[in-house]
């Protein structure tokens, strides 16, 4: 009777398994935006944008590849990032994607936070960690520097790159976006002012 009895409780596990298993891997297939939210909420962030990713593949959603981006930049996913980033940066609809995410954010910050900066300046960011060359790093700084208006208003893509070199304690990279913050004759903000401070001691 104990044999059976045990058997029966196996067995309903096991078909238990078998069955959520059966139903994480339907879910992934068919509702990829579903597992994105799910995972997100139970801390899986990395596999959350992979699943972003594949929504994005689904229905060509502009937020899901955003989404994507950022969680696999955010990971160290360089390779993966980059790929993801020059999608997004490429759609004629990304301009007023940014646009509308600004409007969003502005209702929850009481700083002025500009989307398309922070997106911009993780995109040269990821770009210079891929470099293979002095040149393709220029071309990575100068992408920052050509999204930043010359006011250098706050929340700007030149500003997030900064922070993520002297983060990472990447002086060649603090270097380099030093020189070209210098060239490209940015107003001499306040937030201007900190920036250049903060590149020179990291030099």
């Amino acid at each position: 009777m104990k044999k059976l009895l045990l058997k029966t409780a196996l067995l309903t596990v096991a078909v238990t398994v078998i069955l959520s298993m059966s139903l994480f891997g339907i879910m992934s297939l068919l509702a990829p935006s579903v597992m994105m939210d799910f995972t997100a909420n139970i801390g899986l962030k990395s596999i959350s944008g992979d699943y972003a990713y594949q929504e994005y593949e689904r229905s060509g959603s502009i937020d899901c590849l955003a989404r994507s981006f950022i969680v696999s930049a955010d990971a160290g996913h360089n390779r993966t990032a980059e790929k993801r980033f020059d999608l997004l940066y490429a759609r004629e609809d990304f301009g007023e994607f940014c646009a509308e995410q600004d409007k969003h954010s502005g209702l929850m910050a009481p700083v002025h936070y500009s989307y398309r900066g922070y997106v911009c300046g993780l995109g040269a960011y990821v770009r210079y960690r891929t470099a293979e060359n002095d040149a393709e790093k220029a071309a990575a700084v100068q992408l920052a520097i050509d999204e930043t208006d010359p006011a250098f208003p706050q929340g700007n893509s030149t500003l997030v790159l900064a922070v993520k070199a002297a983060a990472a304690e990447d002086t060649q990279l603090c270097e380099a976006l030093l020189a070209q913050m210098q060239a490209a004759q940015f107003e001499s903000s306040e937030d201007y002012r900190n920036i250049i401070r903060m590149l020179e001691e990291a030099v």
